[in-house]
């Protein structure tokens, strides 16, 4: 522990037996569970977590929409919940619009900005979520 009452994980008291501290160094691991900060810094994430079809690109620079890394997270959080539930094909509600992602694929599909929600029709979905 530092005189602030922070302990700092590579700084420990020096022993005789290991002056240098190299125990201390192979204990600490990286982990890596998610994107690194150079990917989420410019927009990426890594295959696999969620991707984004063609035409919801298009869609959303046509609307203007910006999707910030947390947004994507919070809908991939969203699809994690419907595949637990079993599910196929879903809405995803936010607060920006809708979404209509295919959960097997992990790909949002199609994109409803907030203000063409209250008339549009949605079809083939087997459920939604809010997010």
């Amino acid at each position: 522990m530092s005189k602030y009452g922070v302990l700092l994980p590579r700084f420990a008291p020096r022993s005789l037996v290991d002056p240098v501290g190299e125990q201390i160094q192979s204990d600490v691991r990286l982990r890596r569970d998610g994107p690194t900060f150079d990917e989420i810094l410019e927009g990426q994430m890594p295959s696999g977590m969620l991707k984004l079809s063609d035409g919801v690109k298009d869609a959303l620079k046509l609307h203007g929409l910006e999707l910030t890394p947390l947004e994507l997270d919070t809908i991939s959080g969203a699809i994690d919940d419907l595949a637990d539930a079993g599910r196929e094909r879903g809405l995803v509600l936010s607060e920006r619009g809708g979404f209509i992602v295919d959960v097997g694929k992990r790909e949002i599909e199609t994109v409803f900005p907030k203000e063409q929600l209250k008339t549009e029709l949605i079809e083939g979905i087997d459920s939604f979520i809010g997010v």
